[in-house]
């Protein structure tokens, strides 16, 4: 492992509640502190900005916008209902 770095990195229902223009941010910090060959696992609500109508892709995008290559993408199903959780699994791109 490299210094400073950690081999898993999560974000759990928070990039949501973040400031459209801070989402890039957030997921390019935990890009720098993931360690290389580790892994960055999201997990977000279905929210996403007005006009986007694919959460599965929106957060996809964000995540390989700040430099990971994304190994998976799926809904889950939420306890008690509602819409499904879209999950992210992704490892530092080697460019990133």
């Amino acid at each position: 492992m490299t210094t400073d770095t950690q081999d898993v990195v999560t974000a759990c229902r928070v990039l949501h509640d973040l400031p459209t223009e801070d989402v890039g941010p957030a997921l390019r910090e935990a890009r720098r502190v993931c360690a290389p060959g580790g892994t960055l696992g999201v997990l977000e609500l279905p929210i996403v900005p007005d006009g986007v109508d694919d959460p599965e892709a929106y957060w996809r995008s964000c995540v390989a916008e700040a430099g990971f290559s994304v190994e998976r993408t799926k809904r889950v199903e939420r306890p008690g209902g509602g819409e499904p959780y879209v999950v992210v699994v992704a490892e530092p791109s080697p460019s990133g």
